[in-house]
């Protein structure tokens, strides 16, 4: 059975745009390769289908098996060989790897939840091991793409219903919320974590620095000036007191030490 027959079979809507694989190139499948493409962020559905279809000066096409749109429709690019992998690690290559490309400018665009779940759905039906490219790719660095990360990718694949089930809503949703939590909030609260704890450390070595540059001898009072300094510095983050205490009992044995030298 031929790609393009074995997704229609599971149910999934392709879109025929089959071209004749590279001539004269024996094609076996046995993994899935995913990639994207690099087309700009707003540059359309599938920028890149006639490019895949035809390939480049440099590469003859078709590049890839499957393409998958920005909204999430999947095109049959060609059922046989396709130039998309290049180097990579043996046993693999073009004669036994599925391409699959998936439109997206890898520079930070966001993969909508129509394009990640088709294909999720695309490399559940096929069932052969997937690899992101830049994980086989030789040298190492060579390839960045796919732009997310392969290790969740696999487990959602292994969680999906088996080829032909379809997907229950209630799996869809969950799908629908992970995605979202992966791709848009979480990298946001690291982003948010990083940029509080930098300024956290800024304030509290800002703190720091201006209860000693007013230490006046009074032992007692400098430490409480330290403490209070540091405090004022970062308002409102939880348990933050707890930490400026600890800095600030570093910086008291310091003077102790100061003081007794």
């Amino acid at each position: 059975m031929s790609i393009y027959e074995q997704l229609r079979a599971a149910g999934l809507d392709v879109r025929d745009a089959r071209v004749p694989g590279y001539q004269g190139r024996a094609y076996r499948p046995a993994g899935t390769l995913i990639h994207h493409t690099g087309s700009p962020a707003g540059s359309g559905n599938v920028p890149c289908l006639h490019l895949c279809q035809v390939g480049r000066v440099d590469l003859a096409g078709p590049l890839c098996q499957v393409l998958i749109g920005r909204d999430g429709s999947i095109w049959s690019i060609t059922d046989g060989y396709a130039n998309h992998a290049g180097l990579v690690d043996l046993p693999w290559s073009n004669t036994n790897l599925v391409g699959v490309e998936i439109e997206n400018d890898g520079k930070g665009e966001t993969y909508s939840d129509a394009a990640y779940l088709a294909a999720v759905a695309v490399a559940r039906v096929l069932s052969y091991p997937q690899f992101g490219h830049k994980e086989i790719c030789l040298p190492r660095g060579r390839k960045i793409d796919p732009s997310f990360d392969m290790d969740y990718f696999r487990s959602v694949v292994a969680a999906t219903p088996e080829p032909g089930m379809g997907f229950e809503q209630a799996d869809r949703d969950i799908l629908l919320t992970i995605n979202h939590y992966v791709q848009k909030v979480f990298p946001q609260w690291l982003a948010e974590v990083e940029a509080r704890l930098t300024q956290r450390i800024a304030d509290a070595a800002a703190g720091v620095h201006a209860a000693l540059a007013a230490y006046d001898g009074e032992e007692d009072a400098q430490f409480q000036a330290v403490l209070d300094a540091i405090t004022a510095g970062v308002p409102g983050l939880p348990g933050f007191a707890v930490e400026a205490q600890a800095v600030a009992d570093a910086v008291a044995d310091e003077l102790a030490q100061r003081l007794e030298s």
